[in-house]
């Protein structure tokens, strides 16, 4: 299937026995979730672009708490490092 909903509704309507997917989308559809890999993604914003208002702000906005918490709330999300900046080239 195309997405991690649909392979989510072809287990819950057991039409297979299991899937690959988010353990957001299993809690959503009332399924178990086994964790097979913890996944890091990056945001990766080129320099010239450090200086844009629309970064600047989304720059701020990922360094919020509040941003933290709610994706905190999200089940599977870590969100420990959300908004650090991790290097420049």
């Amino acid at each position: 299937v195309s997405n991690h909903n649909r392979c989510a509704q072809m287990v819950a309507f057991q039409l297979s026995d299991a899937a690959l997917g988010l353990r957001a989308v299993a809690a959503a559809h009332g399924l178990d979730f086994v964790p097979m890999e913890a996944v890091r993604c990056d945001l990766v914003i080129p320099c010239d672009f450090l200086d844009l208002p629309a970064v600047k702000i989304l720059l701020d906005v990922l360094q919020t708490r509040a941003l933290r918490n709610e994706l905190a709330s999200l089940p599977g999300y870590e969100s420990a490092c959300t908004g650090e900046v991790i290097g420049q080239v």
